[in-house]
């Protein structure tokens, strides 16, 4: 079976129109394909309802081609969604998981606080990687360092020999010599068009 993984879609009314197309064009790809694994955030629930996130035609569109075959998992941004989504999928010894996992700002107390009252709370005391990102920080490159090194002890003690992650809408691939295992930090394919081929074990961008 050939599968492709793809994170952190945040699917919200009045996405940006390349945004949207980037989402098209990979389901479009998939049609030769056997599988698309959609590894969280697929809906924007920090900022907008299910309801509103789920009426809008962006996710419309993105749920009318979706097929029986294809999986979702559990991400941050899916946060109501937890008891009815997977947490991590396993594929010939590779686990799957968003990755919001590694990141102490996304669980427990912290999550709760940070997703629930997210309109009034965010930003005042605290900015997601990608927040910083886009507004010049640098902080986001040592944030996603920690999640990725969290994630690698993780996956060191784990009896898989490989774990791909989103969440941190960056991209690296990790290996480790003396294990030889491998972390892939898979990017965002509504930011960049990023996903991953499991076949090839690479990264692959759509084209639009």
């Amino acid at each position: 079976m050939s599968d492709f993984i793809a994170f952190d879609l945040h699917l919200q009314p009045d996405m940006y129109d390349v945004q949207i197309a980037r989402v098209e064009a990979f389901q479009k790809m998939l049609k030769s394909y056997d599988r698309a694994i959609y590894g969280g955030d697929i809906r924007e629930l920090t900022w907008f309802t299910r309801k509103e996130c789920e009426e809008s035609e962006e996710y419309r569109a993105f749920k009318s081609r979706l097929r029986p075959q294809d999986e979702e998992l559990w991400g941050n941004h899916d946060w109501e969604l937890k008891d009815e989504l997977k947490e991590i999928l396993v594929v010939r010894n590779i686990a799957i998981m968003h990755g919001h996992q590694f990141d102490k700002y996304a669980t427990g107390c912290a999550q709760k606080t940070y997703y629930k009252w997210a309109p009034w709370v965010r930003g005042i005391w605290l900015k997601s990687p990608w927040e910083q990102k886009m507004a010049g920080d640098n902080s986001w490159q040592k944030h996603n360092g920690q999640v990725w090194g969290v994630a690698i002890n993780w996956l060191e003690k784990s009896k898989y020999w490989a774990l791909i992650v989103g969440h941190t809408h960056d991209t690296a691939i990790i290996n480790r010599p003396i294990t030889r295992k491998k972390l892939v930090g898979v990017g965002s394919l509504m930011e960049d068009g990023v996903f991953f081929n499991l076949d090839t074990m690479r990264v692959g961008k759509v084209q639009i």
